[in-house]
């Protein structure tokens, strides 16, 4: 794994952030690592997680994809709702139209490990509503794989949002 992740991730290196996928390529199958504690990692529970270099060595050791909580995340940073969507791009109904519009967003823009995929991240003032999903089109609120190989051109910092104060049905 090269180190071209989002720069707001980079000040979050030691904390207890990170986690480990064990994915098999061949299924795009992916779970948690065990974690410090010895149980399943969890994008909610810190206990079970990892730093930054945790992770790393983790990888160096046993394998696996480099993961990050985006609730834990969010939290640690503060004042951002981190938000990611998830384009699988493999799948047989996936409307391929719509992927260069997608792709055409000014953020990071990580591809997914499987290289089938993209995984598009934003940021939000507070959690938005969330919104109606296509086939192959995906809003993370979990963990989120990294990587870190990125999108030529979009190794940007990650899009920010400011949502109103009341978001008003129509």
């Amino acid at each position: 794994m090269n180190n071209e992740l989002p720069i707001e991730l980079t000040h979050l290196y030691n904390y207890y952030v990170w986690a480990v996928f064990e994915f098999d390529q061949a299924t795009h199958q992916k779970q948690p690592a065990i974690g410090n504690d010895g149980r399943r990692q969890s994008s909610t529970d810190a206990s079970t997680l990892f730093t930054y270099q945790q992770a790393i060595d983790y990888i160096n050791t046993h394998g696996g994809v480099l993961a990050v909580s985006l609730p834990l995340a969010s939290e640690t940073y503060g004042d951002r709702t981190f938000y990611v969507i998830d384009l699988d791009t493999w799948k047989e109904d996936f409307d391929q139209s719509m992927l260069e519009t997608y792709l055409q967003q000014d953020t990071f823009i990580d591809i997914s490990p499987s290289g089938k995929g993209y995984h598009l991240w934003f940021s939000f003032n507070r959690k938005p509503k969330k919104a109606v999903n296509l086939i192959g089109v995906d809003h993370i609120t979990g963990f989120v794989t990294l990587s870190g190989n990125v999108l030529p051109g979009r190794n940007l910092p990650i899009r920010h949002y400011q949502l109103p104060a009341i978001e008003m049905d129509n």
